[in-house]
């Protein structure tokens, strides 16, 4: 179907939503996209946004299935079943909390706690915190500078979103990795909010405006089976498998681009 094409390139231009939201919208293009044309779809959506597990996730469903279609109604499913993850964190959060970038799983996480307040990072390139602020309502929010933030964490937990979870890592908007550093100094917990769709087994392509984040970094990461230590969070995501037809597009991005 022609129309669909637009939809794709949309998807593929998108820098402002998370990596759940892209691949929601992904996984209801593909419906509409012919067998011959699959394989184009895939690679377009995988090559604008390489560092987004859900995608990976996807792009495995459809292959995997004997009928496409099929394939992404089950992600979808399964997608929607990550929303356990916001549950299983949302109990032992404490009433302030600080997260960085745009998060729809850490969104549904505030939601579903006793959050009195989120302190929302200015999230510096790009400026999500704005969106991220306005998104929350109605729970109180503010947005707060990038180096405040990191310099004194003021809030009782701080709680991010991620694009993957892999073997070595958490990938998500660059100075999450200071800000997990600086709660850690702090004593200050820092959870990440990932459902069954974040996790993959590959080591991702990632560049600026993001990065990998050590694991060892976050108190726990919470998902549809509950709060994970971060060596088992390791573990099950070498447990997430890709089918094997994506292997060549892996290595392909996994090559520095100049």
């Amino acid at each position: 179907m022609d129309d669909v094409w637009p939809t794709l390139s949309n998807i593929a231009a998108d820098r402002e939503s998370g990596a759940a939201q892209i691949a929601r919208a992904a996984a209801e293009a593909l419906k509409g996209v012919t067998t011959p044309e699959l394989d184009a779809a895939i690679r377009l959506l995988l090559v604008s946004h390489p560092a987004m597990a859900p995608l990976w996730r996807l792009a495995s469903d459809v292959i995997s299935a004997s009928d496409p279609v099929r394939g992404a109604k089950d992600f979808l499913l399964r997608l929607q079943s990550d929303d356990v993850a916001a549950t299983a964190l949302a109990h032992v959060l404490p009433a302030s909390i600080l997260t960085i970038s745009f998060s729809s799983s850490v969104i549904e996480t505030v939601r579903q706690a006793s959050v009195e307040l989120l302190l929302c990072m200015r999230s510096e390139p790009g400026g999500e915190g704005e969106r991220m602020a306005v998104a929350a309502r109605p729970t109180a929010s503010r947005v707060i500078e990038d180096d405040e933030a990191i310099r004194v964490v003021p809030a009782e937990a701080v709680v991010v979103g991620a694009d993957a979870v892999t073997p070595s890592g958490v990938v998500n908007k660059v100075k999450t990795e200071a800000l997990a550093a600086a709660a850690r100094k702090m004593g200050v917990p820092c959870y990440v909010v990932a459902g069954h769709t974040k996790f993959v087994e590959a080591d991702l392509s990632v560049e600026a405006p993001f990065e990998r984040v050590p694991l060892e970094l976050f108190s726990a990461i919470a998902t549809s089976n509950g709060l994970l230590s971060p060596a088992e969070a390791a573990e099950r995501a070498t447990r997430a498998r890709l089918h094997p037809n994506l292997s060549p597009l892996l290595a392909e991005l996994s090559v520095p681009r100049r």
